[in-house]
């Protein structure tokens, strides 16, 4: 089986960030409440959409089975339009919901979301850029209302899925991540982006150094990291991307590879690596891999994970 644990789909850009509101314009395009305009998709996505049929187009050019539907504050809150897409394909899809827990009704959202739509898994998207550091740049996610909502997903079994934004912002809340971890041994807790590494990080020795204590949570045995959108992040590298091998390599000599977790992060890298290279990354490269390692990776992890 393989499985893409980290994709999206939105209906559109309807949004709100630290920056204001975020909508679709088309040909690829949103446009910020500033005025701002910038790309987020190639332009042949005319409505800026990203439909579960175009995923599921995707996923069957490569021979994909599953994914993982993973939303993001970017896209806007799609918790329905995710659940109804679940439920159209509940062969190809489990879906994660998305829950701001600094809204006063943060736990009867979370309740409504499992209980009624059927969630199997909760997203955090922390970074400030698009996410909930941005909208809420005093945020702790050892917080009263953030512990409400991980005693909520522990009566749940809900896996918590992070993404912390880059190193050295305020998403990048590593010491608060271990103490959840570590006050929460029955949750399980995945980190996106291989902690978001980039070209020349380990030439800032601070950053470098608050990465490798992320990718050290991976050791305690309730901590899965996924690498999507890890050759994205080195797209201005020569494809198979040999300095992001390089950075994965590092994470499985730390912490293994029973739980690793394959992601695309698709559509948002489609303007930079193409479907197929992400996945060839793994199945074609990463030679420090076995076979059977690049099987789990590439889907047996995440079947475990999320009992697919």
């Amino acid at each position: 089986m393989m499985v893409d644990a980290h994709a999206h789909i939105f209906q559109k850009v309807d949004s709100f960030t630290g920056s204001g509101e975020l909508k679709s314009i088309r040909f690829g395009k949103v446009k910020k409440a500033t005025g701002e305009i910038f790309r987020l998709l190639p332009p042949s996505f005319g409505e800026t959409c990203f439909s579960p049929e175009t995923l599921l187009e995707y996923m069957d050019w490569m021979g994909i089975d599953k994914a993982i539907l993973l939303q993001g504050t970017l896209y806007g809150f799609y918790n329905e339009y995710v659940a109804d897409a679940v439920a159209r394909w509940p062969d190809r899809f489990t879906g994660c919901a998305l829950v701001d827990p600094m809204i006063q009704h943060a736990t009867k959202v979370l309740k409504y979301a499992v209980g009624e739509l059927g969630f199997r898994a909760l997203k955090f998207e922390c970074s400030e850029v698009f996410g909930l550091a941005g909208i809420h740049p005093e945020m702790r996610i050892d917080s009263s209302n953030w512990m409400a909502i991980f005693e909520e997903a522990r009566r749940y079994k809900l896996p918590l899925i992070f993404d912390t934004g880059m190193p050295g912002t305020v998403g990048y809340q590593v010491e608060s991540l271990r103490k959840l971890t570590e006050s929460y041994p029955d949750l399980n807790v995945v980190v996106c982006h291989l902690g978001v590494p980039y070209p020349e990080l380990e030439d800032n020795t601070k950053l470098y150094a608050n990465w490798k204590e992320l990718i050290s949570l991976g050791k305690n045995h309730n901590v899965w990291i996924d690498i999507a959108s890890l050759p994205a992040l080195f797209a201005k590298q020569e494809y198979p991307y040999l300095e992001a091998q390089k950075y994965l390599k590092l994470v499985y000599e730390m912490v293994g590879s029973t739980r690793l977790l394959w992601g695309s992060d698709i559509p948002g890298i489609l303007t930079q690596v193409t479907y197929k290279q992400c996945l060839d990354f793994i199945r074609n490269n990463c030679s420090f891999l076995s076979e059977e390692e690049k099987r789990n990776i590439l889907g047996e992890n995440a079947k475990r994970l999320f009992k697919l």
